[in-house]
């Protein structure tokens, strides 16, 4: 019935949409952050230079942010100064706030 491919199709152009606002919003309001733009996958694997991300995903928690710590995603302990952000669960307005939200944790 081509549904599959449509639905494909809008898929393609929400996340596209997205990943955009992310992109314009961690450049704008977390510039001291690494990352490079996803081109498959739903995250965003960010590195902020000399951080404890296990101490930033608290102080992100209590701002109502989740992130996910690289660490857990190491074989080897390594990986402690990156963290992964989602998007595609969230509107491109939740996408922004989430980053504002990220940015005060940081800020503390």
């Amino acid at each position: 019935s081509g549904s599959l491919e449509r639905n494909i199709a809008n898929l393609v152009n929400v996340f596209s949409k997205r990943i955009k606002v992310m992109d314009e919003c961690i450049r704008q309001h977390l510039p001291q952050v690494e990352y490079t733009i996803p081109h498959g996958g739903y995250f965003f694997w960010l590195r902020l230079p000399n951080a404890d991300t296990q101490e930033l995903q608290k102080r992100a928690l209590a701002q109502k942010v989740g992130l996910r710590p690289g660490i857990r995603f190491s074989s080897q302990n390594g990986l402690r100064d990156y963290f992964r952000l989602g998007f595609s669960f969230y509107s491109e307005d939740q996408i922004e706030e989430g980053i504002l939200r990220l940015k005060a944790s940081l800020q503390k």
